[in-house]
C-alpha cells in the first residue's frame, strides 16, 4: 500500500553567475513502517526557473531517518562550488558520450 509523501527544501543558495543549488527532501510514510527520507542536491542553472518538461540535474543523493540526517550528508556537496562544477562536468560528459553512441538498427 502506498504511503503519504511530503516535500521539504531545507537548503537553497544562489550560485555565482546565476541559478541556484538546493537540497530537496521527500519523506514517505508507509503503513507499519517508519518514515523514510530521501534527498537530492539539484542544480538550477537559470535564475528564472526550469522550462516545462525538463528536470534539474541531480549531483548527489542520500537517505536517512530524518530531514536533518539527509541534509548533513548532502550539505558539503551543496556548499562547495568546485564540487558542483565537477559534478556538472561529469554529467555533461556522460550526456555527450550517450549522444555519440550509434543507435541500434
Amino acid at each position: 500500500m502506498r504511503g503519504r509523501s511530503r516535500q521539504y527544501e531545507p537548503f537553497k543558495r544562489d550560485l555565482p553567475g546565476g541559478g541556484y543549488v538546493a537540497i530537496e527532501v521527500t519523506s514517505t510514510q508507509r503503513f507499519w513502517r517508519p518514515r523514510v527520507y530521501d534527498g537530492r542536491v539539484i542544480i538550477e542553472r537559470r535564475a528564472n526557473g526550469r522550462r516545462a518538461g525538463h528536470t534539474p540535474p541531480v549531483i548527489a543523493t542520500a537517505s536517512g531517518d530524518s530531514v536533518e540526517a539527509v541534509v548533513r550528508q548532502l550539505l558539503p556537496a551543496a556548499q562547495c562550488n568546485s564540487t558542483i562544477a565537477a559534478a556538472l562536468l561529469r554529467l555533461q560528459s556522460a550526456c555527450a558520450r550517450e549522444s555519440e553512441e550509434p543507435s541500434p538498427r
